[in-house]
């Protein structure tokens, strides 16, 4: 029997949908801790919600005593990190489920704070006795791995992970491009957060601002009010009426068709980020700009060869090559992504580690 230790997010019912449809023999039992969010509705009989895995210790060391193996889906929240050094036998018999986040943002924070902060010190020294115990990975990005190696002594071994995709399948297929040859719409970020480093963004194309573009910046959340109003003055300096910041909550259909309709996307992230956003601008054939130093750019482009372009050969391109874009490394990057969309994918990947 497989245990998972998984947090209330909004994707916590396809992942556990997709591992219960596709394992049936009653073979995984999950634990949800909301930490007050309530996305899961699900009402399974191997599945069951706890406010904090600590007020539930006893339980879940009963179950994980009987389990053959253990995932842990994130591993950034204090009360697992808690538990485990508390348990730490049970990590022996355990998947690590790198998200991304789990591994930057400790590092982004510490940075930001000249490495001041012992408490975060102390957390990340907890982290780094269970990651450096820790038999098995599975990563979203290859590259994610061998951060956990530098940052936090990992040594297991490491599988593809891939959860099944927010995206609604049948709203990808009704939305279609609408085309606008009067300009081409360009697209920086995904949200507010300064991650998205937004003003480099802005500096790495303000060149082609006399073009017929429009410049579309997500901002409606993740950002301080602050940081927000100055990313719309700097783009508003720069490219005027043509810079169009996206302040509301979007439904699921309209955000959809933002992508969609996007010639041009800037994702100028140091990290992993935002991939479900850079899923639909792939595949409806946006260009994708991303840096070269980015872990996303070794697990798509080098690895997978996927067809994104490195931002820094923006300093000398034209707008006719910023913009060119051939039809075949479109179709190179719709059939990736709807080949890793697939539920038969998805579950080649899963089976290395729940079958094996």
């Amino acid at each position: 029997m497989n245990c998972h230790l998984i947090p209330d997010e909004k994707f916590t019912d396809k992942v556990i949908n997709f591992l219960l449809d596709n394992y049936p023999d009653g073979c995984n039992y999950f634990f949800i801790y909301n930490e007050g969010k309530k996305f899961y509705e699900g009402n399974y009989k191997n599945v069951k919600k706890v406010d904090n895995i600590l007020n539930s210790e006893n339980e879940i060391c009963e179950i994980l005593q009987k389990a053959d193996r253990i995932f842990i889906h994130g591993f950034g929240a204090t009360q697992i990190i808690k538990f485990f050094n508390k348990h730490i036998k049970f990590i022996d018999k355990s998947v690590v489920i790198m998200w991304g986040g789990d591994l930057y943002n400790d590092h982004i924070f510490l940075e930001s704070h000249n490495g001041l902060c012992l408490r975060l010190r102390y957390s990340m020294l907890l982290k780094r006795r269970i990651i450096k115990k820790t038999p098995i990975f599975m990563t979203f990005t290859c590259t994610d791995y061998d951060r956990a190696n530098k940052w936090y002594g990992a040594n297991g071994k490491r599988y593809d992970c891939l959860y099944p995709s927010n995206l609604d399948k049948n709203l990808l297929n009704i939305i279609k491009k609408t085309p606008d040859e009067s300009c081409k719409r360009i697209l920086i970020g995904n949200s507010a957060m300064p991650t998205n480093n937004h003003l480099e963004a802005f500096e790495t194309i303000k060149k082609y601002a006399g073009e017929n573009i429009k410049v579309f910046c997500p901002l409606s959340y993740g950002g301080t009010t602050e940081y927000v109003n100055n990313v719309i003055s700097v783009g508003e300096k720069i490219f005027g009426d043509k810079f169009i910041p996206v302040l509301e909550y979007m439904s699921i259909n309209e955000y959809s068709q933002l992508l969609a309709d996007i010639d041009i996307a800037i994702l100028a992230f140091d990290r992993q980020q935002a991939t479900a956003n850079l899923e639909i601008l792939a595949y409806y054939g946006a260009k994708v700009y991303m840096k070269k130093d980015c872990a996303l750019w070794e697990h798509y482009v080098e690895r997978d060869k996927c067809a994104f372009y490195d931002i820094d050969n923006l300093k000398i391109s034209t707008f006719e090559n910023f913009c060119e874009f051939s039809p075949e490394n479109k179709e190179i990057n719709r059939n990736y992504f709807s080949k890793i969309w697939s539920n038969a994918y998805l579950k080649t990947l899963w089976d290395e580690v729940i079958v094996s």
